[in-house]
């Protein structure tokens, strides 16, 4: 707990400035340290087979999203929503953030792909 904690406070601090590496570091950082937070051990290894998968989409919806101010707040909130959920041990909240989480990261990704 005090791990995801930790974690987590780096996350919003790095989405409170504008360092994209930072940002993009600590939003993988906080997806890995929810996957190990399971204690699930089929979970975690999908986890560390996956980890570079991962990196290369945060990476690019980070690059596309955080330089607009509405999305770099929305994507903040989201995190907290998902970590305040968390932290109350409350699994089905956890997980309509974590749903609500990537159904907006989809949206904006086709918003982004969309042709003009």
């Amino acid at each position: 707990r005090y791990h995801l904690q930790h974690i987590f406070r780096k996350l919003d601090d790095a989405f409170a400035g504008h360092d994209l590496g930072a940002q993009i570091e600590a939003d993988l950082a906080f997806h890995v340290a929810i996957i190990e937070a399971t204690h699930d051990p089929a979970l975690r290894k999908v986890g560390d087979a996956v980890i570079q998968l991962m990196y290369g989409h945060i990476r690019r919806n980070l690059d596309r999203l955080m330089p607009d101010p509405v999305s770099a707040t929305r994507l903040r909130e989201q995190h907290r929503e998902m970590f305040a959920a968390i932290i109350a041990r409350d699994a089905e909240a956890a997980g309509i953030a974590a749903a609500a989480h990537m159904a907006y990261v989809r949206a904006k990704a086709r918003e982004n792909s969309a042709p003009c």
